[in-house]
């Protein structure tokens, strides 16, 4: 009895012994499947949709600010009485829209909920046309082909360059800024935030209006003759410079934002449109407006 007793001992310390060890090497091969699976981009969770709810226009013929759904919808007004200053270019930044009159030379905060529309003391504006925000900082450019910053809040403007040719519309991404040229060919050049020699990116354009950019692309928009009012393109281009790319024909576009993979387009004829930034059909999402101008998202 005690002989079997002892074998008996002897096979219930090797089984519990077998069992740890068991473990211990599953632990040992899983640690470093998980770490591996930890350390590749878009393990977890899925990412947040990052497309467009809202986007907001101003219109130049009737003096108002309106927002559209993204997926199509009918405008609502934002703010309204801006009749007189011809209301063109459109920037967010937090929770607070920005738009440039050119009739008032003034910048015009308004809460994005809507509200009453206040002009930012930012003295010795000259008809400012396009305007672009980066955190706490607004860029603007001027028809005088000047190109300033100011906070937000406003302030005295700061000049980062000038001797632009008839600027239209700009864009910002990280420390540089781009900017459409309605003169000399058609011309978009990139410009330091912190201001400096502006560098010519691309020529040729016709009539570039709006721009855009994400990544190291950039998106203009412009009309082929502003004078018969015929049709227009949307093209892509690299940041750097390089051969642009036509994405799609519309009718004279004005304004364009980009958000995901998706253009929004703003066109004279009263319409905004939707078009994947690798180029297609346009949509349209919204139409009757009055002079559509900059769109932002």
């Amino acid at each position: 009895m005690k002989l079997n007793f002892r074998k008996e001992r002897r096979r219930f310390r090797r089984v519990v012994a077998a069992r740890v060890m068991g473990r211990a090497l599953a632990t040992a091969v899983t640690a470093p499947l998980m770490l591996a699976a930890a350390a590749v981009p878009g393990a977890g969770p899925a990412a947040a949709d990052t497309s467009a709810d809202t986007l907001y226009i101003a219109e130049n013929g009737n003096g108002r600010l309106v927002s559209v759904p993204a997926a199509g919808g009918t405008p609502t007004a934002v703010a309204s009485g801006l009749n007189d200053h011809r209301p063109y270019g459109v920037a967010h930044s937090g929770t607070t829209l920005y738009v440039a009159e050119k009739g008032s030379h003034a910048i015009i905060s308004v809460p994005m909920s809507g509200g009453t529309p206040t002009p930012l003391n930012i003295p010795g504006l000259v008809d400012p046309v396009g305007i672009t925000a980066s955190d706490t900082t607004l860029f603007i450019i001027e028809s005088t082909g000047d190109v300033v910053s100011v906070p937000a809040s406003g302030g005295i403007p700061t000049t980062l360059a000038s001797g632009l040719p008839n600027p239209q519309g700009i864009a910002v991404s990280g420390s540089t800024l781009y900017i459409t040229g309605n003169a000399a060919g058609g011309i978009v050049t990139s410009l330091p935030t912190s201001g400096g020699t502006p560098t010519t990116v691309a020529t040729g354009l016709p009539n570039p209006a709006g721009i855009a950019v994400s990544g190291t692309t950039l998106y203009v928009a412009g009309s082929i003759d502003n004078v018969t009012g015929s049709t227009g393109t949307v093209v892509s281009l690299p940041t750097i410079g390089g051969p642009p790319i036509t994405l799609a024909t519309v009718n004279v576009p004005v304004g364009i934002a980009v958000s995901g993979t998706t253009l929004y387009i703003t066109e004279s004829s009263g319409n905004v449109v939707s078009l994947p930034t690798m180029g297609g059909a346009p949509t349209t999402i919204a139409t009757g407006l009055s002079g559509p101008a900059g769109i932002a998202v």
